[in-house]
């Protein structure tokens, strides 16, 4: 049987690594955990493992780190590195290291694909072995094939009567174990000798059988011997005879083979065969062409099927139909490439109840390499699933509600807590307690406080994210985990949500009453670092709700109320200034590095706040987007950016503008039609406007995105990809979206003379981007350096404070249509 391979799997998120040491194990893998750098080092230092999967973000020591410590101290072992984002410098380093796959950690997709990039490295790996073992297998079958030719796999003998010697071959010494001795030049053993290394109890059979010798055929018999150290070897003998003319013998002679491999293997299949019959595990054997030839006993007990119904049969008739062709894919895959496979699945007995088995699959090889047969092994696991779900929902569910449990509250919050802590991103904790519920327990019942708690249950999770967590603690109190929020206030809408399903009437039997709630929100890591901390500030809000008044939301510390405060001002300003048209589009040049010319400008809205002045869009875009205010504020641009090319044109200035499209402005009836008719209607050529879209876009996987974009394209409109580099980047968006253009992020072109990886990085994006047919922008560029070293490598158009910062229209055109100011200070 194959050895299951050796899988280090180095994770700080213990909940994270134990799921995976559970899903791998169920592939077949042998699975070992270290919980931080240090540790996963130390084993890889004292034992050999098949692949070892390393975390990119680790405490104290990172994932390249530990690659580059396998450098350093010549460990040679297969690597996959897996991480939370999907930085490519970070896969450029890895790789670099010697590190044969990167995977990024996204839902339930990870552990799904986990298994698969194991596979491919192992296969990878062992081609290199083999290649170097057939390299090392060919040297030494040269220098061994002289030697090999004169090796005899049988001994044969000769004994003359009345000699005291006979003669025996290399090969037959070697059989039983003897030494040659030398008598007067003639190499020999006495008779005597010979019958001293009979196994005693095989002596007398083997007298009786040389009786039976005949002249005119060889007698053939097996019997065992026992050399000098006391083993025990089993040989067959086929001996012959020669008689005189008086019938008697004057000469006998032979030969002999080792026979032990065989006589063990047959001892090996009659156990197979006894293990085959008893097992209670089923066992099928097909063909080559899935054509069943065996099965046992346990197989016909699990399905019903007699062996004589299956025999010549495809194990299709099993099949219950939930799979679909993406699992026997897999399936085959696997059993093509490694020669296994094992895992869960659903088959259907003779009666045609459905059921769930363990399968293990093996793929039985001739001499030839080529396939011979199928082995399964299954067993039914319908009583241990039932077990091990009642189990499991008993120990982390509410009975109630169906909602989490406080233990399983515990262990998603611990969870969430160290990815936002990775991730460096903001989690909020919501404590909710009903008001008036022991009101309703005393005087409705019982009865009616179950029903309310579960329609709360179900409220609560109505307004919620798939990405959020609502759980039951006991009694009448519930929390709620926000994670991946952009904002800390953020939970403020969440809160507010909550409330207005709480304020509508609770149905209860025949009454209609009224509970409210109140929630104490607290938000790490501004107000706690722990577990315990946040649900002790949770707790405390959640009391300071109540003495406030009840059904309302409190934050933990008056600074985040004094900030939530002012994002509501804030919000109403950016409504009223929409309606006063506050805003005002700023243009920032675009160069052409190969004639220095001017090839078009980017529109940048500004709010001109009539106290606070001029607000950039980092301030108050977010809050747009939240809201839904981004969708007219959206609008404006591409009306203003269109408006603005209709009077450039008008003074004979054919220009160019790209206008930036929010991710959530997708969500709308827009059409690329409406937009070409504006652009006609204006006398502005659709190649005058470029829309320029972030990654954020692309992650949607919407194919009404996908249209939109192509729409556009189709139409004439440019489509540039922003911040190239900054998100979870992927070579197959570039391939599968419309994209004319993309733009190299600032923070790349910021010290492309000084960081080495950013070098590398500008480079290979210009580079990519030329192979896929793209103009590539780089924005950011504050330097005469900076700029020179973009354009040695040949990259398209530049943008940045080099140039000039975002100005009003009016300057724009003064400064750089009319006057041309970048020609002049260059």
């Amino acid at each position: 049987m194959t050895e299951s391979p050796r899988i280090l799997y180095i994770e700080d998120e213990e909940t994270l690594a134990q799921l995976v040491k559970r899903r791998l194990a169920r592939k077949g893998f042998c699975v070992e955990l270290a919980l931080d750098g240090e540790a996963g080092l130390a084993l890889l230092l004292a034992e050999h493992f098949d692949v070892v999967i390393v975390d990119y973000q680790l405490p104290n020591m990172n994932g390249l780190d530990i690659l580059q410590s396998l450098v350093d101290q010549n460990i040679s072992t297969s690597a996959i590195m897996v991480s939370g984002v999907d930085d490519i410098r970070v896969v450029v380093k890895a790789m670099n290291l010697g590190c044969m796959d990167y995977l990024v950690k996204e839902g339930n997709s990870y552990l799904e694909l986990l298994p698969v990039h194991i596979e491919a490295v192992l296969v990878r790996r062992d081609l290199e072995l083999e290649k170097a073992q057939a390299e090392q297998d060919n040297f030494k079958a040269q220098e061994s094939l002289a030697r090999a030719q004169g090796l005899a796999h049988i001994g044969n003998w000769e004994w003359h009567v009345g000699d005291k010697i006979a003669w025996w071959s290399d090969e037959e010494y070697r059989i039983f174990g003897l030494t040659k001795v030398n008598d007067n030049g003639v190499s020999g053993v006495g008779f005597s000798g010979y019958k001293d290394c009979i196994y005693p109890e095989d002596l007398s059979f083997v007298d009786y059988m040389n009786t039976k010798l005949t002249s005119d055929q060889s007698l053939e018999f097996d019997y065992r011997i026992q050399l000098s150290d006391g083993s025990i070897r089993w040989v067959q003998a086929r001996n012959n005879a020669e008689y005189d003319a008086d019938g008697n013998i004057i000469r006998r002679f032979g030969t002999t083979q080792d026979i032990t491999e065989r006589k063990q293997s047959e001892k090996q299949l009659l156990l197979a065969q006894q293990v085959f019959d008893t097992t209670t595990e089923a066992i099928m054997v097909t063909d080559a062409n899935e054509n069943i030839i065996s099965v046992n006993p346990a197989f016909t007990k699990i399905t019903g099927y007699e062996k004589e119904e299956v025999i010549g049969k495809a194990p299709r008739l099993l099949s219950s139909g939930r799979h679909n062709d993406l699992f026997y894919k897999q399936m085959w895959h696997d059993l093509i490439h490694n020669g296994q496979w094992s895992g869960e699945i659903w088959n259907r007995k003779k009666t045609g109840e459905l059921y769930p088995e363990w399968l293990s699959i093996a793929v039985i090889y001739d001499r030839l390499g080529e396939i011979e047969q199928y082995v399964s092994i299954f067993s039914d696991v319908t009583q241990h699933k039932e077990a091990e779900q009642l189990i499991e929902y008993q120990a982390n569910y509410d009975a109630l509600t169906g909602l989490p449990n406080r233990n399983l509250f515990n262990d998603r919050l611990l969870t969430s807590l160290k990815a936002a802590q990775r991730e460096n991103s903001c989690l909020a904790l919501l404590f909710l307690d009903l008001d008036r519920f022991k009101w309703v327990n005393d005087t409705l019942g019982h009865r009616a406080g179950d029903i309310l708690l579960k329609e709360t249950a179900t409220r609560l999770a109505s307004v919620l994210r798939e990405s959020d967590s609502v759980s039951r603690l006991g009694g009448d109190e519930f929390t709620v985990i926000l994670t991946d929020l952009d904002n800390e206030l953020d939970s403020e809408l969440i809160a507010e949500k909550i409330l207005t399903q709480l304020a509508l009437p609770f149905k209860l039997d025949e009454q209609e009453v009224y509970v409210t709630g109140s929630i104490g929100i607290t938000v790490f890591p501004s107000d706690g670092n722990t577990a315990e901390r946040l649900c002790q500030n949770a707790d405390n809000a959640m009391y300071a709700a109540k003495e406030a008044g009840r059904n309302q939301f409190s934050f933990f510390t008056a600074e985040m109320q004094k900030q939530a405060e002012k994002r509501l001002i804030l919000l109403n300003e950016l409504r009223r200034a929409i309606d006063n048209n506050e805003f005002e589009l700023y243009y920032q040049p675009v160069i052409d590095i190969t004639d220095n010319s001017l090839s078009g400008a980017e529109a940048l809205i500004r709010w001109n706040h009539p106290q606070r002045g001029v607000v950039p869009p980092f301030d108050f875009i977010p809050l747009a987007e939240e809201t839904g205010l981004i969708q007219p504020i959206g609008a404006w641009v591409v009306e203003q950016a269109l408006q603005q090319l209709k009077q450039w044109n008008d003074t004979g200035h054919n220009m160019h503008i790209a206008v930036n499209k929010s991710s959530k402005q997708f969500y709308t009836d827009e059409c690329a039609t409406d937009l070409y008719g504006r652009m006609k209607k204006l006398g502005v050529e659709p190649s005058q406007l470029t829309i320029e879209i972030t990654e954020t876009v692309l992650m949607e996987e919407q194919g009404s995105i996908l249209q939109l974009l192509q729409d556009y394209r189709q139409a004439g409109v440019s489509i540039s990809l922003d911040d190239f580099g900054t998100g979870y980047s992927s070579l197959s968006y570039l391939r599968q979206f419309p994209f004319d253009a993309l733009k190299i992020d600032r923070s790349f072109v910021m010290d492309i003379n000084e960081d080495k990886d950013d070098t590398s990085l500008v480079e290979a994006i210009i580079l990519m981007g030329h192979k896929l047919g793209l103009t590539v922008v780089a924005e950011g560029v504050e330097t005469k350096q900076q700029r020179d070293f973009l354009k040695e490598r040949h990259c398209d158009l530049l943008q940045g404070y080099f140039y000039s910062r975002p100005i009003p229209a009016a300057e724009f055109e003064q400064r750089f249509i009319i006057n041309q100011e970048w020609k002049q200070d260059d």
